[in-house]
């Protein structure tokens, strides 16, 4: 009986790391962080030094996010009138 010899080669495994889109990076970080939109623009110009993304592209993905239920109304604080209560004593 003849003896077979098989090659074998070794391949090196290497993650594949898929970078967030910008408008996905956005979403992420509005959903998951309580960052005001200026905060979020300042990541993502750190994060993607290269992108043309704007204040109003910020507060659009926002708008979206509410509009598509996935985030609740907008949330103001009553404004505080102060009294000056007189009293007798």
């Amino acid at each position: 009986m003849a003896k077979a010899k098989i090659a074998v080669e070794v391949v090196e495994v290497v993650e594949v790391v898929k970078a967030l889109s910008i408008g996905a990076f956005c979403k992420d970080k509005i959903l998951n962080t309580n960052w005001t939109n200026m905060e979020i623009l300042d990541s993502v110009k750190s994060t993607y030094p290269n992108a043309k993304t704007s204040y109003a592209c910020i507060a659009w993905y926002r708008s979206d996010l509410r509009s598509k239920g996935e985030i609740g109304p907008r949330v103001h604080a009553k404004k505080v009138v102060p009294v000056q209560l007189e009293m007798d004593i």
